[in-house]
């Protein structure tokens, strides 16, 4: 609302991690808990960084009196959204800075291609230093749809995820392949224990996406066996191309092989050789993104 670009960070993250993102972002404002205030005080990096403790009492007040109305911003399409960092192959963390117009090229998108109803209920699980959880966080907000969250490291217990989804009724979730190796074996071997229906033991499931990691063919043809009116996507893309970039259906019961599939909306992709040069169909080469 206030046109600023968000930097998520973890607490879990070491101090000299936090200092060099403090310090890499210029950040001017810090929104923390109460019991992160004092270790972020003693951070070399803060100085005149401002700190709001968000669930501190009179920090909550003093936002109560605040006026309801939206601020006055100069946000354009290519003004920064977020910066996320990535480890990077070698040396310190790098910043991937998105701008809205590809956040909302991307959401967009995902909704033409999968359009969410009001009945719909989003599981947000990915934790938010992670760019799954833009769309995860975003898409239902801009389309009317629902939210639940997912305790934090949740999305690491797979009883915990099944008993929540068919207490919440959740529609959409993700899963990174191992993840999702994780939670589909959870399902088939503890299906007596959670006192699941063996036809159908997350009835409300609509769509599982799966982004992350190399998604298998014996992954998506398990999960048809065990969740048979589920439909599974495929989606890839680095964070610097604002989370996903190529898609592929893999909902067929009778697939065969799993791809990285089609380009989303206003996006291009090839396949080139070392020298820049289109390569046939088959061909190994390097994967270049567009748009």
């Amino acid at each position: 609302k206030t046109g600023a670009a968000y930097v998520p960070m973890d607490p879990s993250y070491p101090d000299d991690r936090i200092n060099y993102i403090l310090e890499d972002t210029k950040a001017i404002l810090v929104l923390a808990n109460e019991d992160q205030e004092q270790r972020l005080k003693r951070l070399s990096s803060i100085g005149k960084i401002n700190i709001l403790a968000i669930d501190n009492e009179k920090v909550q007040e003093g936002l109560s009196l605040q006026p309801i109305s939206n601020p006055k911003t100069d946000t354009t399409s290519t003004s920064l959204a977020y910066v996320i960092y990535t480890s990077g192959t070698t040396g310190n963390p790098k910043g991937v800075m998105i701008e809205h117009k590809g956040v909302v090229n991307r959401i967009k998108w995902m909704n033409d291609m999968y359009p969410l109803n009001e009945g719909d209920i989003i599981l947000q699980k990915t934790p938010y230093v992670f760019d799954v959880s833009v769309w995860e966080l975003f898409w239902a907000h801009w389309y009317g749809a629902s939210i639940v969250f997912a305790k934090p490291e949740g999305h690491k217990d797979g009883n915990y995820i099944i008993d929540l989804m068919n207490k919440e009724s959740i529609t959409i979730t993700h899963f990174v392949p191992s993840m999702l190796s994780v939670f589909k074996d959870t399902v088939s071997t503890n299906i007596d224990q959670l006192d699941l229906d063996k036809d159908n033991p997350i009835p409300s499931l609509r769509y599982i996406f799966s982004s992350g990691e190399i998604l298998t063919l014996t992954q998506v043809q398990q999960c048809h066996n065990i969740l048979p009116n589920t439909k599974i996507h495929n989606l890839y893309g680095p964070t610097e191309a604002s989370v996903d970039v190529l898609y592929y259906d893999c909902t067929n019961k009778e697939i065969k092989a799993v791809y990285l599939g089609k380009q989303i909306d206003n996006t291009t992709s090839c396949i080139l050789s070392t020298n820049l040069m289109p390569l046939p169909i088959g061909a190994i080469g390097e994967l270049y993104i567009g748009g």
